[in-house]
């Protein structure tokens, strides 16, 4: 019997770090206890595993909402999210990246975001999975910065020979990148005016179709209709992406998704007239929630305006396996 989709071995990782997560939640301590002198082996033990936890989380640290291309518009209003270094193993883990494979790459990012970063409403603990898609590559930079020293922490992005507006200028060979220079793309402006700030989504009112509600895709829907196509593709059904592309969009909770509910779902969407598909399609590609992937800097030949594609020259295995020349003096 197959596994629903949600049994995955990647969910089952993933619910014992959400786990981890509700046991480092901070406790208040309003009894201190009478002091004593004959400590028992109890108290020890209890006294280590406070040391330890306070330990575990000293390594993480918060970061404000709006670093990220949602601005946190779409979480809870008591939403926090911290995030900590990455470790020797999870690089290992990320060193395994395959470039040419799309889906390997999205699952790597989200594989490093699952096990640093931490997700509240409150003091209630929540899942990374509820995090929009969209923040995914910032959280992924920020990391990076935490994880590297000072000097190994930017990124040098390479200026083309033509980036400079000033013709015939020669720019400098490379500028320095980091998660603080990103701009973010917004929503247009004819969606931007159904958003609903209590239900943080897009509530759009149609004449033909009643109300049209849509979500910017979290990770945890992206990530299950991903490898509900894969699972797909390997029994050699056919896929409608233009179906699956807009179902991102109709589902607010990963946790009623599996693969009885897709089917359902494509199921309904296939009986949709073509003049509601194509309404959707296109306010779906209003819902701009992202990063530029240009960066407008100085040109330190002749001072104008420089712009420069954002890439990872390297691959995306060189967001936390530096190369040689980013190691500067290391090499004797």
């Amino acid at each position: 019997m197959k596994k629903e989709m949600n049994e995955s071995y990647e969910d089952q990782v993933l619910k014992e770090f959400e786990e981890t997560q509700a046991q480092d939640e901070p406790k208040t301590i309003t009894d201190l206890g009478n002091i004593r002198d004959n400590k028992s082996e109890e108290d020890d033990k209890y006294l280590d595993e406070e040391l330890s936890r306070v330990g575990r989380l000293r390594d993480f640290h918060n970061i404000p909402l709006d670093c990220l291309p949602s601005l946190g518009r779409f979480y809870p209003d008591n939403t926090r999210i911290s995030i900590r270094a990455a470790r020797v193993d999870e690089i290992r883990e990320f060193s395994a990246i395959d470039e040419n494979d799309i889906k390997d790459v999205t699952d790597k990012l989200t594989y490093m975001v699952s096990q640093c970063v931490k997700v509240y409403y409150g003091n209630v603990p929540g899942s990374y999975r509820d995090l929009l898609a969209a923040d995914r590559i910032v959280l992924v930079l920020k990391i990076r910065e935490l994880t590297f020293l000072d000097g190994m922490s930017s990124i040098k992005l390479p200026v083309p020979a033509n980036a400079c507006e000033t013709a015939g200028c020669k720019p400098q060979d490379t500028i320095i990148f980091n998660s603080t220079k990103l701009n973010f793309t917004t929503p247009a402006p004819e969606i931007e005016k159904y958003y609903d700030s209590v239900n943080k989504c897009y509530n759009v009112r149609t004449k033909s179709f009643g109300v049209i509600t849509l979500f910017p895709p979290s990770i945890g829907v992206t990530s299950i209709i991903s490898n509900w196509i894969v699972e797909q593709a390997n029994e050699s059904k056919k896929i409608d992406a233009a179906l699956t592309e807009i179902m991102q969009y109709l589902v607010g909770d990963w946790r009623r998704l599996n693969s009885k509910s897709i089917f359902n779902i494509i199921g309904e969407l296939s009986t949709w007239p073509t003049e509601k598909f194509a309404l959707v399609f296109r306010l779906i590609e209003k819902v701009n929630i992202g990063i530029e992937f240009e960066l407008k800097e100085k040109c330190e030949t002749c001072g104008g305006e420089i712009t420069v594609p954002i890439t990872f020259p390297d691959g995306y295995k060189s967001l936390f396996i530096p190369t040689v020349s980013d190691f500067g003096d290391e090499l004797l």
